[in-house]
């Protein structure tokens, strides 16, 4: 992670703003032609991420007016649970020092290859608003430990890979495909083309709108109306099916090159990783969001996965990051445990342990696709 704290922000929204910018004045055959393109400068940040504007997490920390009794409560709370160790205690003796320094024990050494591939804010807090105002203090029932996308969603081209794939069997970009993005849906957001279909449709249904006023204006002014041809909805690339595929044989028997492999068996790693057996994860109730947050944006994407570098999914997600960050976003997941119980605790840490492994194998894959430029 790029910032370890304890802090955290953010809600969710369920209106989506309509098409803005390039896909609010381009045609469809124009759009549609510039997903068929190698390259379009200055559409997307370069390298690996989408930068969100305006977007950064608020330092949230417990402060010194956190050294009360149930920020005491919880630490204890954390030794008990086997979350923090008493060395980190003694090496610190300061509550807001200590619970920052028993966060970074718990990401370990997965920060050093998480961050290769994600912008991600890792938060424990008992509220999202600034713990210094001068009212009462948070309740110790509802501490949060939070995955927040700092300023860049992470994204990845994956045709390369899913073409050293098809060379091997045709079964096995269908595969990889589906195994991670089920994988990493487990735990986090991914923006892929299913999100960007329903952003087509929107889309579409404006472009219908228009072109109903168009004929409409044509018919008064007695000009010739000629309809525009809408295209087809986007689609996967031929070499990948809608579905996973029913394999007859282990997936790693297919493959015969070197990177082909270390694909697959990256790739069944994550799945089997994501897949884990963890507590049941708490995460925020429609009454904490209320209480919590007053205006907020839907949360934004961990990972987009694409099937080029300017295709439908880019060009589409450009248009969701175009408007965030403008208010509060609420990460996810948001893992709620209750401070005053030591199973919580526990049970909270165990659900995000996972998620780290999860992004940790995630980002192992990544680091395998041809073409993938790891952040800096």
């Amino acid at each position: 992670m790029q910032r370890l704290a304890s802090t955290l922000g953010a809600s969710r929204q369920s209106a989506r703003p309509k098409p803005c910018g390039l896909l609010a004045t381009a045609t469809p055959r124009r759009l549609a032609a510039r997903t068929r393109r190698p390259g379009t400068p200055g559409l997307i940040a370069p390298g690996p991420g989408f930068t969100i504007p305006l977007l950064r997490p608020e330092h949230c920390e417990f402060s010194a007016r956190a050294a009360s009794f149930y920020a005491a409560q919880f630490a204890q709370n954390l030794l008990r649970a086997g979350v923090a160790q008493p060395s980190d205690w003694f090496a610190t003796k300061d509550i807001g020092t200590f619970l920052e320094r028993t966060l970074k024990q718990f990401v370990g050494e997965r920060a050093e290859i998480v961050d290769r591939a994600f912008s991600l804010y890792l938060s424990l807090s008992p509220t999202v608003d600034r713990y210094d105002r001068q009212d009462e203090e948070p309740q110790p029932e509802r501490v949060l430990l939070s995955f927040q996308v700092i300023d860049t969603v992470a994204w990845v081209n994956i045709m390369p890979a899913l073409d050293l794939l098809a060379r091997e069997h045709e079964l096995l970009p269908s595969f990889f495909y589906h195994s991670l993005r089920d994988a990493m849906s487990r735990w986090f957001r991914v923006y892929d083309l299913e999100d960007a279909r329903m952003r087509w449709d929107d889309w579409i249904e404006m472009r219908a709108e228009e072109e109903e006023y168009r004929k409409t204006e044509c018919e008064r002014d007695g000009v010739s109306y000629e309809p525009t041809v809408l295209p087809d909805e986007p689609a996967f690339p031929p070499c990948v099916q809608s579905t996973m595929p029913d394999l007859q044989q282990p997936a790693i028997s297919l493959a015969r090159r070197k990177r082909a492999k270390q694909l697959i068996q990256g790739v069944e790693s994550l799945a089997e990783i994501s897949r884990r057996p963890h507590p049941p994860m708490v995460t925020l109730s429609d009454e904490d969001r209320e209480e919590l947050y007053v205006e907020s944006d839907p949360d934004v994407p961990m990972l987009a996965l694409a099937f080029g570098n300017h295709d439908i999914v880019t060009e589409f997600l450009n248009v969701e990051i175009e408007t965030a960050g403008q208010v509060a976003l609420e990460p996810w997941p948001t893992i709620k445990m209750d401070g005053t119980q030591v199973d919580s605790i526990r049970n909270a840490f165990a659900c995000a342990d996972n998620a780290l492994d999860t992004l940790a194998a995630a980002a192992r894959v990544l680091l395998l696709v041809p073409g993938y430029e790891p952040l800096h």
